[in-house]
């Protein structure tokens, strides 16, 4: 399995770094790939120090480079003769001096709709106008994305992504074979949940503190990823857990008879304002007076108000559906093992995961599973 798109190491590598600033979530679901086109349409705009930062913290060179990235992403996601991804961008302009360059840039990104509004008059409209499609696009998963509270009148851009997956599994889990067993918790603590099983040829790998395994989808071209520690505890894990760990094991994988038992779990993800997690990152001027958008902005008065993301994720003995949307406000600056050898694999514990497109391990949504289960 060898990476085919050397530019998803960007995303990658910020895929991890956000995953260990969301770590305090018991049950994670994000989508990376959505937050970084999202932010990096603006860092396409940004300059002198606010562009250090983005290109620091979204690990691009140039300008170019970010461009490419962006359009690579998109041609690897909207596949017309396969369904299972659906993408789709909206650019909402309040800017009557935006930049032609810039104006430009966005009509290039494929997917991505651009509109002039008046953020002081028509506030529902734009409201339901986008929530509508952004609801209609994820099969109802991501509703109310944007609300009252989003934006004000001093509002001058918003931009929104959203991704939408379903895939059935290459070959199903039976549902005769799903059963309640444990699942345990780093508390020490137990409750029965629904386990699906089965036995079959996957990629696995394996080292001294975790298993890897990769679940195809159909088509072959997406997969679940699973990192199971070796031991109990989730929390360490996380720590050590990183871009180039995930690669090496992915790219280490071979095919191996394994008997898989995995939980059916849903993750209905709760809107995360990403504002503190993208500062501790390094993106800190963007989000003051001193940001410097002046290749969208021709008086460079906007600055970077309020980034959000909501996430869901649904497994089941069929396959995965998942669902996601990043929504990013400007508003005008103010102070504000061996081969054919039967291997066990049973995830009742605490695990890592991440669906991608398995040719260039693009990551699509990532996350944790603590609890599968409601307290």
């Amino acid at each position: 399995m060898e990476v085919e798109n050397q530019f998803c190491n960007s995303i990658g590598e910020f895929a991890f770094s956000l995953s260990q600033q969301l770590s305090s979530q018991q049950n994670l679901i994000f989508s990376p790939c959505s937050i970084y086109i999202s932010l990096a349409l603006i860092a396409y705009g940004s300059n002198d120090k606010t562009l250090k930062e983005f290109q620091e913290v979204l690990k691009f060179k140039s300008k170019n480079q970010l461009l490419d990235t962006i359009h690579k992403a998109q041609q690897i996601l909207i596949d017309e003769k396969k369904t299972n991804v659906k993408i789709a961008n909206n650019v909402l302009l309040g800017i009557s001096d935006i930049i032609p360059e810039y104006q430009k840039f966005i009509s290039q990104v494929k997917n991505c709709q651009v509109e002039s509004v008046d953020f002081k008059q028509n506030n529902n409209l734009i409201i339901a106008k986008i929530n509508k499609q952004i609801s209609d696009l994820t099969n109802n998963k991501i509703q109310n994305i944007l609300t009252q509270d989003s934006f004000d009148n001093d509002a001058k851009m918003i931009l929104i992504n959203a991704i939408y997956f379903k895939g059935t599994w290459n070959k199903q889990f039976e549902e005769s074979q799903t059963k309640k067993q444990k699942f345990y918790t780093n508390d020490n603590k137990s409750k029965l949940v629904k386990m699906m099983n089965m036995t079959n040829k996957f990629y696995y790998h394996e080292s001294e503190s975790y298993q890897f395994i990769s679940i195809p989808y159909k088509n072959y071209d997406y997969c679940l990823t699973i990192f199971l520690p070796t031991d109990k505890n989730i929390l360490d894990f996380e720590k050590c857990f990183t871009h180039s760990s995930f690669t090496e094991a992915f790219n280490s994988s071979i095919q191996t008879k394994v008997n898989l038992t995995l939980p059916k779990f849903k993750i209905n993800g709760d809107q995360t304002n990403l504002n503190q997690a993208l500062q501790a990152l390094g993106l800190n001027d963007c989000f003051t007076t001193n940001a410097d958008f002046r290749d969208i902005q021709l008086q460079n008065q906007i600055m970077l108000s309020q980034v959000t993301h909501l996430a869901k994720i649904e497994i089941d003995e069929q396959g995965t559906e998942a669902a996601a949307a990043t929504t990013i406000v400007m508003r005008k600056k103010s102070k504000i093992s061996k081969e054919q050898e039967e291997i066990v694999m049973t995830c009742d514990r605490p695990f890592m995961y991440a669906l991608i497109h398995s040719p260039s391990q693009l990551i699509l949504f990532m996350g944790k599973l603590q609890k599968p289960f409601q307290d």
